[in-house]
């Protein structure tokens, strides 16, 4: 994208994605050019050092009516609005459904050539694929949260295969940083290790992909200005961390013990993101060492318990 969009709109804009894109946008230099749209009402992406810089619109995204007012004058969209929680989908399939899936297609029909940026997740790819993982690696149906993924993935894909809107989408993985919700598993920790003045966790074994969400939204602006449109990236740090050494190093951080259950979990033990594809196409590299992460984080959560 050569020029500069007049207007940019996130949705899901309070969550903690999307708060942490808005504060990035506004960083960027479009003060006062942000439409943020949440259901919850009114949304509140922009406190701190970004009030008066968004304009916040409480409205559901499967409301064809809300979704074409906040596409006015607006030629980029970040699209992050989803139940989030893989656990709650489950609970709830037809609510995951309705928002996760039917709130993309309104976006999607009312985009009208747009560029749109969808962020999707690591969770579709199959258990058991080869790790690194690829953007051509199986993909997998397996768990609601992943079934309405990938089926928001196809309407965003389809649509720009028709030339109804410029779309990108990306296959986010182990984002962590303040302000995320405590059924992940970064904030869990967290939470446990100041409340209770221990870490634990049921097990070691798992591997995966965390990186920063400073790095990640720098990554998602990069994509929504210069990303090649009808495309799959990867969103991760390419870096091979086990749940086990996220927890030690919290440990080390918050000086409290850590224990590990040595439990066998369901699901995909190894899930680490090659990130080559977006390398190349926006020259993105993460920044934040996870050591430094983890202590930010930690600093976040402690300023909002004191």
């Amino acid at each position: 994208m050569h020029r500069l969009p007049r207007r940019v709109l996130v949705t899901g804009a309070s969550g903690f994605l999307g708060r942490h894109l808005c504060r990035e946008l506004v960083r960027a230099g479009f003060h006062g050019r942000i439409v943020a749209l949440d259901g919850v009402a009114p949304p509140a992406p922009s406190a701190g050092d970004v009030a008066g810089a968004v304009a916040s619109v409480g409205g559901d995204v499967c409301n064809p009516a809300t979704v074409a007012r906040c596409l006015e004058n607006v030629d980029l969209v970040f699209h992050l609005a989803g139940i989030a929680d893989p656990r709650a989908c489950e609970r709830d399939p037809a609510r995951a459904r309705a928002v996760n899936v039917g709130g993309t297609a309104t976006l999607v029909d009312a985009a009208g050539g747009r560029r749109l940026v969808f962020v999707s997740s690591a969770s579709v790819y199959a258990a058991g694929a080869t790790t690194p993982l690829d953007e051509g690696a199986p993909v997998s149906e397996a768990s609601v949260y992943a079934a309405t993924k990938l089926a928001a993935e196809r309407l965003c894909l389809d649509a720009a295969r028709d030339g109804r809107v410029t779309a990108i989408v990306v296959r986010n993985f182990n984002t962590y940083g303040g302000g995320q919700g405590p059924v992940f598993l970064v904030p869990e920790l967290v939470g446990r290790g100041l409340r209770e003045g221990r870490v634990q966790i049921a097990s070691c074994r798992p591997i995966r992909d965390f990186t920063y969400v400073d790095d990640v939204v720098a990554a998602l602006i990069a994509l929504g200005l210069w990303g090649t449109p009808g495309e799959i990236f990867n969103l991760g740090s390419n870096r091979t961390t086990s749940v086990g050494d996220v927890a030690l190093t919290l440990g080390r951080l918050l000086g409290v013990p850590v224990s590990c259950a040595h439990e066998r979990l369901a699901g995909n033990p190894h899930v680490v993101a090659s990130n080559a594809k977006l390398r190349d196409a926006i020259g993105w590299e993460p920044r934040v060492p996870l050591d430094d992460g983890l202590a930010r984080t930690i600093a976040w959560f402690r300023a909002r318990s004191a």
